[in-house]
Order: C-alpha cells, then structure tokens, then sequence
C-alpha cells in the first residue's frame, strides 16, 4: 500500500513488532465475496468453486482462514446454503461452517462489502489479507457481483474503494484484491482501488463461470503459509489459465497480476494521451472509431456488443499515429504495471495484460457509462474523451436527435432510454430561430452542411442536452 516516504521508518519499526515472531507462519485471511447470481442458481458455478475450497486442505486451526460471504442468487446448490438471507462461512478441509448472518441484504451494495471486511478485522485478525471478489463482471461502467435477488444491484469500482478505503483506515492489511469475474482489468482499477492494496489480479477478457482454480492456489497457500503475496497471484493467474477446461473459454482465456504501486503513474500517463486525444477537432476525432475498427475489444467473442475494452498495447499502436509520444510513455508505463500475465488461445502473446476503456463504435452505449464518466469530466480528460465519443456514437443520439428529444417536446419524459434532458434550454433553443409550426420536422432534419436549414441555437440546445453532465 502507498504510504508517504516519512513514514517509512514508522512502518519497519510497526512491521517488526507486527511481524510474526521468529519460528511462527504468517496468518493470512482469506476473504471471498460472492454474489451467485444466475451463474450459481442455473449453473450451480459458485456451489462448484466453495467444493474446490474444501478440497484445498485449509486446516481450522492452522495460520490460513478462509471466509466467505455468499447471497445474491435466487437457489444455492450447496446444501444448507439459503437465499432468505447471506451467507457467511468459514470453509476448511472439514467442509463448511455456518456462521451468523449478516441477515438480508444486496451483494451490490458497499455497505454489505464493508461489513464482510470489518468482520475480518474482528474475527479472524491476520498479517495479510486477500480478498477476492466473485461474480459477474460489466467492466468500469458496468461494474460487478450482481445481485439478482435485488434487481441485479451492482458494486461499482467506487462502491469497492469505499470498502476498501475504511479498510484501511482500520488498519486492514489488504496485500491483493483478486477480480473472480470477467473484464475486469482495466486501467481505472489501478486508478481507483491501488492506494488500497498492493497488489491486483483481474482478466482482460471473460471468464469461465467457475473462474479460478481455488482447490490448486489456496492449496498452495496452505502448504507453504508464508508465500509472497505475489508469487501467490501468479499462481492464481496461472492455474486459471492452464489447468481448467475452459471450453469455448480457453480461444480467449486471460489473466494479469497488476502491481497497485504504478497506479500514480499509470494515471498521468493514460490522461496525458486521453487529453491529447480529446484536443482533436470534432471531425478529427469523428476518424478516430474507422482508424480502430480493425481493433477487437473484449468480450466480443460470444456475440457480445463491444465493451470498449481494449489491449492498452494494442490500442497505441494504433494510436500513435495521433499522440506518438504519449503512446511511448503509455507502453513504458504498462510494462511496469502488469508484473505477471497468463494467456491462451488467440490471446496467447497477444496482449499486454491490461486494458483501456475508449468507445469505438456505433451502439446504444449504456446509462451506466455516461452515470460514472460524466461526474468526472470537469477534472479528468480521460473521461471527457469517453464522454465525447460515447455521445458521438450513441445510436440513440445519432439515428434521430428528434427522436431522442420526443419527451422533450411532448412533455412525456420518455427519451427512448437516451441520457437526461433539460427541457427548458432545448425550447430555448429552438423558439430563438425555429417557429413552433415547423421546430419538429425542421430542426430533425436540419444539419450543419444543409443551406437551406433554419439556423438555431445550438448553445442552449446542448445545454439542455448536456444539463446532467
């Protein structure tokens, strides 16, 4: 964890009187959070990975104490499990133990993670924590561990720091924080969990629903108590990638160890080429999607829409052709960030083991994007960029603005699902050039390079548009 550099010797002299004595293991706690969701009440994923931890041979007195806290899913296959409320266990080589609930609550909330944690603190106190987060993943703007009892609530990465961050106010020795979950690696990771933990393990790509391979890693953990932290995610990482059947999964399968510590610099050098990025002209920038289009993000290879998720290496090869000494400083940077990536399948040497989020091409971009980016936009270029070009490729945007200003006009309040409106700048807009008779059909068909189009007020009509930005 980042601490300030006077601190230093404050620390090692903590570090001693905290440190295990002479001859004594290290006590790891390792802390699983799971929100089962359709993968463990259809596919019974969740029930097969608590057998796995079983089979690893954590002993109940021993210095490894594996907890786990379990809802989110409508049935559970493991027998005594309920969804009337979560599930807290303590699971050891003699099967799982049932401890007391924290009663009925969402697994996409912040306050039920940090509830987990600060029951750790008081129960099983360690020298090192691991927390590993399980469930279904969306990425940055989608977040993870949806909750299908509780209408697939969501932790967001805010949600998560927040935990994590009265964590270690506490005093929580967090060492890795492991992302069970697909697409989760991403750059805002670093960004927004790494002054929290050292250490990040997360997939480029999705996942198997089974995900890692906890009968090999926290056997590993048992057998050897005082491995470093960082070995133990390669572990993690690598037996994900080359022991499980991954099926369709295994043309894609991916996995990085991320080093907290770059997370500063990682930062100033994504926003240096995002604000490079975000200085070109509208039409330059309008190029920007047909020089990618060759470019695959994540996720894709099911059938899925595009995450916007993309290889960062990859992704400045294409770009340095706009920002080639941002792109330089980029890869540099990456380099020292991911220290470990596994990979198979078309994936295999491929990738640089961390991703970046930059809307390419032309879909219904979520809600979820423009909620998490645009309360951001005011400081970070990063996401004025995303902002920019989502809004420039929302097909909700750009099939018809008449469209998505119907509500507007008829006072219904339906945008057809588009981004929030403010009713009162677009009229304004319209009303200054545009007579009420002809404001619909003109101005929907009115466009800068058409002559013969009435000229409006584009400022106030943007500032009703952009009125929730």
């Amino acid at each position: 964890m980042k601490r300030w550099f006077w601190m230093l010797p404050v620390l090692a002299l903590l570090g001693m009187l905290c440190a295990p004595a002479l001859g004594e293991e290290m006590r790891t706690t390792v802390l699983v959070y799971i929100s089962g969701a359709d993968l463990e009440s259809e596919d019974a994923s969740a029930t097969e990975d608590l057998a796995e931890m079983v089979r690893a041979g954590v002993q109940a007195s021993g210095p490894v104490t594996v907890l786990v806290e379990a809802g989110g899913a409508k049935r559970w296959h493991t027998d005594g499990l309920t969804d009337r409320n979560v599930n807290l266990l303590q699971v050891t080589q003699d099967g799982i133990a049932q401890l007391a609930s924290p009663g009925k609550c969402s697994m996409g909330d912040a306050d039920t993670l940090a509830g987990f944690l600060a029951y750790a603190r008081e129960n099983a106190p360690a020298d090192r924590t691991l927390l590993v987060l399980w469930g279904h993943g969306d990425g940055p703007t989608g977040g993870m561990c949806f909750d299908e009892l509780y209408a697939d609530d969501a932790l967001m990465l805010d949600e998560i720091a927040a935990a994590l961050r009265e964590a270690d106010a506490a005093g929580q020795n967090i060492e890795a924080v492991i992302f069970d979950a697909c697409l989760m690696n991403c750059a805002d990771l670093l960004t927004d969990l790494g002054q929290y933990t050292d250490l990040i393990v997360a997939s480029q790509e999705s996942t198997l629903g089974t995900g890692a391979r906890y009968d090999l890693w926290l056997a590993a953990l048992a057998a050897d108590p005082d491995i470093d932290t960082r070995a133990l995610c390669e572990i993690i990482a690598e037996t994900y990638i080359s022991t499980a059947s991954h099926g369709l999964f295994s043309q894609v399968a991916s996995m990085s160890v991320l080093d907290a510590a770059q997370s500063d610099a990682l930062t100033a050098a994504v926003e240096a080429l995002y604000a490079r990025l975000d200085a070109l002209s509208d039409d330059d920038l309008a190029a920007l999607p047909g020089a990618l289009e060759n470019l695959a993000s994540f996720g894709e290879f099911d059938g899925s829409p595009p995450s916007g998720l993309m290889d960062a290496a990859q992704l400045c090869d294409v770009l340095e052709a706009y920002a080639p000494q941002e792109c330089a400083a980029l890869r540099a940077t990456v380099a020292d960030a991911v220290c470990y990536k596994a990979d198979s399948g078309k994936l295999a040497g491929q990738t640089c083991g961390l991703s970046l989020f930059l809307p390419c091409t032309e879909q219904d971009w979520p809600d979820a994007l423009y909620d998490w980016y645009r309360p951001l936009t005011e400081e970070r270029s990063y996401a004025h960029l995303i902002v920019r070009l989502a809004a420039q490729l929302d097909t909700r945007q750009s099939a018809s603005l008449i469209d998505l200003l119907r509500g507007a006009f008829t006072g219904s309040g339906d945008t057809g699902g588009g981004p929030a409106v403010d009713r009162q700048h677009i009229w304004q807009g319209l009303d200054a050039t545009v007579s009420a008779s002809q404001s619909t059909s003109a101005f929907a068909d009115a466009t800068p390079s058409d002559p013969g189009a009435p000229t409006v007020d584009r400022q106030h009509i943007w500032q009703g548009l952009a009125a929730n930005e």
